[in-house]
């Protein structure tokens, strides 16, 4: 130690090329996430390391993000994973979510995690992604927009903020691309349609008949 600076896991073989941190509680764990080695946990003069043998899709982690609920999201060059209460799980292929190279993630106030990818940008609902986490074996709906939705760029930087007004900010090489989340309404899920009243008539001028009304 020098000058108050301390060196947190130098004898470890493991901990290098560190690319993101997160700590969800006071005095809680740091994760510390690695773009060779995986995610680590640092816990009083502890560590843990978590790779592909624990359940990540890959050791290549790109970046962390800490939802609302807790979870530890990690995206890693293979695809999407979360970390909770020690144990990964992961989005697989048979979920059909395809964001390999994935970068910065942002947690709207709907309930949605937006992924930015050397392709665009991938939105997805938390609970369906929690599903396949779960291990289910559903598909996840998703949006994936691109420059022809209007991004100024398909290959985005590791670079995202939350507004205040709950507005997502993403850095691309050619510039900023921002959405209100609020105004944004997914079109992978089927909207229900709830009938009112089923009426009919037996031509022009007779009574109308109804067979159903839901008061």
């Amino acid at each position: 130690e020098r000058e108050g600076w301390r060196r947190i896991g130098a004898d470890n073989p493991y901990m290098t090329h560190i690319q993101s941190f997160a700590q969800a509680t006071e005095g809680g764990p740091v994760f510390a996430a690695s773009r060779r080695s995986g995610l680590f946990t640092i816990e009083g003069g502890s560590f843990r390391r978590y790779g592909t043998n624990e359940g990540l899709p890959s050791e290549a982690i790109n970046a962390l993000y800490l939802g609302s609920a807790g979870d530890l999201w990690i995206a890693t060059e293979r695809g999407l994973a979360r970390w909770r209460g020690g144990v990964i799980g992961a989005v697989k292929p048979v979920n059909d979510l395809d964001v390999e190279g994935l970068g910065q993630m942002l947690e709207d106030n709907q309930g949605r995690l937006w992924m930015a990818t050397p392709n665009g940008v991938v939105v997805a609902e938390l609970s369906d992604l929690n599903a396949a986490c779960d291990g289910g074996t559903n598909k996840v709906p998703h949006r994936h927009f691109t420059r022809a939705d209007g991004l100024p760029q398909n290959d985005f930087h590791r670079s995202a903020v939350k507004m205040k007004d709950g507005t997502l900010w993403f850095g691309t090489i050619r510039g900023i691309a921002a959405i209100e989340p609020v105004r944004f309404r997914s079109s992978s899920r089927k909207t229900g349609v709830r009938i009112e009243e089923v009426a009919y008539s037996t031509g022009p001028g007779a009574q109308v008949r109804r067979i159903l009304q839901v008061a």
